[in-house]
């Protein structure tokens, strides 16, 4: 076997190290824990019901979000804000068979503001425009300079913020129709270590921003008053990422190459049902998909000192969702609510990574609504969001073997809506 030079073996094993720590980049890291980054919550006074029902009940101005055809059950101009900070707490736990040195990150979660806003103006007596912002799918997480899982991820989020303008046309008395375009800003941030033997950790950074373009549609039918079947379809959207990517080793060959990350938001599919039992005292319910396979499959290209292109196949299976509620008027003023949910995993053990941790999730929702005037509502809502104990290992012969559980993966979700009839 030839003899190779010293520079050569070391520019051979940097080589390995810079294309180990892009394939990290590469991975589609858009993390959030639990069995997906969709989220329900979306500053709406339902989130004290996990959802349960949102396609259906169509009770004020958040079903222009929930289910555009439901805007025709609302005879005045209406208004609902809602404020919805949250709190993940997203923990891991390094075993015996991982061999990088470093902590386990502490807590990658943390505090996240969020919130809505929904409002419907009816147009004449069979059809509603309605407007609905906020958003419904991201979060991330951060574990620090010094994890054990740096190699593959220090730190990512994707955060998107959505607008959508709706009509609906009452078609009958029992059917109604409505719809319309969704847009989507989405920002991307991402940081990787660099493995540099005898150097020190460098480090791979990626920061994007797009916009993508999709749409909604829903069909309300009650057959008789007082029950309601509705069927919403929310359309895939195609973020597109760019960027040159930077490193703290300008002579990396990972450094100063363009990237390009193609990623599908999931189309998804909701039916939801709602039942009046007396005048005071209603149920509800959901069943959902979500097409995730079609995420887990994400084109790229690198252009520059690395030349490659190709499609990131993370094995992802379909999602399925269940979801069951109550709301009982305690008096005219005064109203609860509560209800669970269940959403399962998109991906199996074998299969799950550091950066994208996902497993079921079950969702815990307790609410409180108070009619302080015949047109003004407030309310409060809270929801637990059990995200599993998922296990990952991840082995590569550059970054090294991690080997772990995420014992502690939970989101808190509080809920102050505001809502006015004009």
């Amino acid at each position: 076997m030839p003899h190779q030079p010293a520079a050569t073996i070391l520019r051979s094993r940097r080589h390995q190290v810079a294309l180990a720590a892009l394939a990290s980049l590469l991975a589609v890291t858009v993390p959030a824990p639990g069995a997906g980054l969709w989220l329900y919550e979306r500053g709406t006074p339902d989130n004290g019901m996990s959802a349960a029902g949102r396609a259906a009940s169509a009770l004020d101005a958040s079903t222009a979000g929930g289910n555009p055809a439901g805007m025709t059950r609302l005879t005045q101009p209406e208004l609902l804000l809602g404020l919805q900070p949250m709190y993940v707490d997203a923990r891991f736990g390094a075993n015996g068979s991982t061999n990088v040195a470093g902590d386990n990150g502490g807590n990658a979660g943390g505090f996240i503001p969020a919130g809505g806003f929904n409002y419907v103006q009816p147009l004449s007596e069979n059809w509603r425009f309605g407007l609905s912002a906020g958003s419904y799918f991201g979060l991330g997480e951060d574990f620090g300079d010094t994890w054990v899982g740096r190699y593959y991820l220090q730190d990512a989020s994707l955060t998107t913020f959505s607008l959508s303008p709706v009509a609906a046309y009452k078609v009958n008395d029992w059917l109604s129709i409505g719809g319309g375009p969704v847009l989507m800003l989405g920002q991307l941030s991402q940081h990787a270590a660099l493995r540099r033997p005898g150097a020190g950790d460098g480090q791979l950074v990626i920061k994007s921003e797009t916009l993508g373009v999709g749409g909604g549609a829903g069909v309300l039918v009650e057959p008789v008053q007082g029950t309601r079947f509705g069927l919403t379809y929310m359309s895939p959207i195609d973020l597109n990422f760019n960027d040159v990517i930077d490193s703290s080793d300008p002579s990396s060959i990972a450094a100063n190459n363009n990237l390009d990350l193609d990623m599908t938001i999931p189309q998804a599919v909701m039916f939801s049902v709602y039942q009046d039992i007396t005048k005071r005292w209603a149920v509800m319910g959901n069943l959902g998909w979500q097409d995730w396979s079609e995420f887990g499959n994400t084109d790229f290209s690198v252009a520059g000192r690395i030349d490659k292109s190709g499609t990131v196949d993370l094995n992802y299976d379909d999602t399925y969702h269940v979801a069951l509620g109550t709301k009982y008027a305690f008096t005219d003023e005064w109203a609860g609510m509560c209800g669970i949910a269940y959403d399962t995993s998109p991906v199996d053990d074998e299969n799950r990574t550091l950066a994208l941790p996902l497993s079921y999730e079950i969702r815990y929702s307790v609410g409180l609504e108070y009619k302080f005037t015949a047109n003004q509502t407030i309310g409060l809502a809270y929801t637990l969001v059990d995200c599993g104990t998922p296990s990952v290992t991840q082995s590569d012969p550059v970054r090294g073997t991690v080997s772990g559980e995420f014992g502690s993966s939970y989101l808190h979700i509080a809920t102050l809506t505001y809502d006015i009839r004009f």
